[in-house]
């Protein structure tokens, strides 16, 4: 199989930032979030990016006769590109079947992020199979703008066709063969990877059958110079909306919108960038870089609780990826830890009540440099009015 792990399912996300019009903000350009359908087993109620789990049909080698369409040798490019830049992280670079193996990882998850967020939010990114100016993926040098492009397949079929793509993934391919188009991969930059720890996918379950829903997910970037009309599915998901980065971070503080950890993390990286040509740029210099795997571990004190990410001074050398350990058990209360281990990169639950409640007051550490050369998160957020994390 492509996708089916023993422990785990790959998947695939797309962060979509696009330029506000609101000359007001702070931040010239706002993130799409969708809000998941309380009745949904993984995350429920909670606002993520737009994704899903990665089919075979994203692997397909019939994609070799769609990109084999463009006028140019982009598709040669593009394998020689993520053969240059070396492995990425497991899920890119682990041995899979032969049939499954004729395009790149690489490839497959940026279709698959791409086909989810057609099929969850409507926003289609592809390009017209006749474009001779496809080569953002290879060549940064040649580049000065790394933004998207949206699909044009006419209202009628456009509806037909998000139907079609929803029920069979398979349909993916023949919607692209049909209106001679390819999906945009080389304006989706690798941005970063996750892969679920038990605990937390047993916690959002509710049940111990939550321990099987784990992902490893590939998670990506897209800029885009306009905010594209988008309609959310009201199956998986029943609310759409844009936020520049500081008021969505806000909003999750003030619990008026609900994120998970790796969606705090990510959104408080956006915090860095002020502009939208600050972001593009930084887009450009991670061409030829690769993500490295971030598993969260997480680990119970006296007082609280906490989520370890790579680079903190408890993070384990040997992470249980596979849960058969359980959460680390660290003596000490969170201001003794806080003090005693000075490096920090962790996500701080601070439990008001007892450890099974779930209701915390967070703090979000982190002044540990990156071991793939991304942004830290911003972690102070006295310019939203929020207060700094002390212990």
């Amino acid at each position: 199989m492509a996708t089916i792990l023993k422990h785990w399912r790959e998947a695939a996300t797309l962060i979509i930032a696009a330029k506000s019009k609101n000359i007001a903000n702070r931040y010239s350009y706002e993130i799409l979030m969708l809000k998941r359908s309380g009745k949904s087993k993984f995350m429920p109620s909670l606002s993520v990016f737009p994704g899903g789990v990665a089919e075979e049909a994203d692997f397909s080698p019939e994609w070799m006769d769609v990109f084999s369409s463009i006028d140019n040798d982009i598709w040669t490019r593009t394998f020689a590109h993520f053969s240059k830049v070396g492995q990425g992280p497991p899920m890119f670079s682990r041995q899979r079947d032969e049939q499954f193996s004729k395009i790149p990882s690489e490839v497959a998850f940026r279709i698959c992020a791409i086909r989810e967020t057609f099929e969850e939010c409507g926003i289609l990114l592809t390009r017209s199979s006749n474009d001779n100016k496809i080569n953002l993926l290879t060549e940064a040098s040649n580049v000065s703008k790394n933004y998207g492009k949206i699909g044009n397949i006419g209202i009628s079929d456009f509806e037909i066709w998000r139907e079609k793509v929803d029920k069979d993934a398979t349909q993916f391919i023949k919607m692209c063969q049909k209106f001679n188009m390819v999906p945009d991969i080389w304006s989706l930059t690798e941005w970063s990877n996750w892969l679920t720890p038990v605990t937390v996918a047993r916690r959002s379950s509710g049940t111990d059958e939550g321990s099987k829903r784990r992902y490893d997910t590939a998670f990506f970037l897209c800029l885009l110079d306009t905010i594209p009309d988008a309609v959310h599915d009201d199956k998986e998901t029943v609310h759409l909306q844009w936020f520049p980065p500081d008021e969505l971070i806000k909003s999750h503080l003030e619990s008026k919108v609900k994120l998970a950890p790796p969606q705090i993390y990510e959104i408080c990286r956006f915090l860095n960038f002020k502009d939208m040509e600050e972001l593009n740029e930084f887009c450009l210099t991670r061409i030829n870089k690769r993500v490295t795997r971030n598993f969260p571990v997480p680990a119970i004190c006296d007082d609280g609780m906490f989520i370890l990410y790579p680079g903190d001074d408890l993070y384990p050398e040997d992470p249980d990826i596979y849960g058969a350990k359980g959460p680390l058990i660290i003596p000490g209360t969170l201001r003794e830890i806080h003090q005693k281990y000075p490096h920090h990169n962790r996500y701080v639950l601070k439990d008001k009540e007892s450890h099974r409640d779930f209701i915390y007051d967070v703090k979000f550490l982190c002044n540990v440099t990156q071991g793939d050369e991304h942004v830290i998160p911003v972690t102070d957020l006295s310019f939203l009015g929020m207060p700094r994390a002390r212990f």
